[in-house]
């Protein structure tokens, strides 16, 4: 009879499971929390690619004549594949890949590409508020930045 007391006392409880359940998302909650703005997100990746492609789209303008120069375009779909911690000018990077949708808008018509690749660098500033878009200059082998519009990421 001792022995089934002994089973009795150390059997499992209905609180058990409720435990069971509440730390790990507690611990979730508090570890997703501390890495909010430490890696780049889809959205700042999208509001990155915005600056290249505008970039691409000012320097084109100026070396040819556009007859039929797109009005406006729009990112879609931005999927990061790739990410890879780096240094870039003594502070914290990442080089990232993936893929993304294009829309162009002609006076006439869109133009939709799917899939496209990217693989772009992104540099976060020593107070770890503003992400920074980076080119590594072919010429001098050095590191030219462009801030990012600071918005929710």
């Amino acid at each position: 009879m001792s022995d089934r007391l002994w089973v009795r006392k150390f059997t499992p409880t209905r609180k058990l499971p409720i435990i069971t359940v509440i730390i790990p998302l507690l611990a979730l909650t508090l570890w997703g929390c501390s890495l909010v703005g430490i890696t780049p997100t889809p959205t700042l990746v999208q509001q990155a690619l915005t600056i290249q492609i505008k970039e691409i789209h000012q320097q084109l303008k100026l070396q040819s004549d556009f007859a039929r120069s797109p009005q406006s375009f729009k990112i879609t779909r931005v999927a990061i594949s790739n990410m890879e911690p780096i240094m870039i000018n003594n502070l914290q990077g990442f080089k990232v890949e993936g893929t993304y949708n294009l829309s162009v808008k002609f006076s006439d018509r869109w133009w939709r590409e799917q899939q496209n690749r990217f693989q772009i660098y992104l540099q976060r500033q020593a107070q770890g508020r503003i992400w920074r878009l980076a080119r590594l200059e072919n010429q001098t082998n050095r590191w030219s930045t462009v801030p990012i519009p600071h918005r929710r990421f």
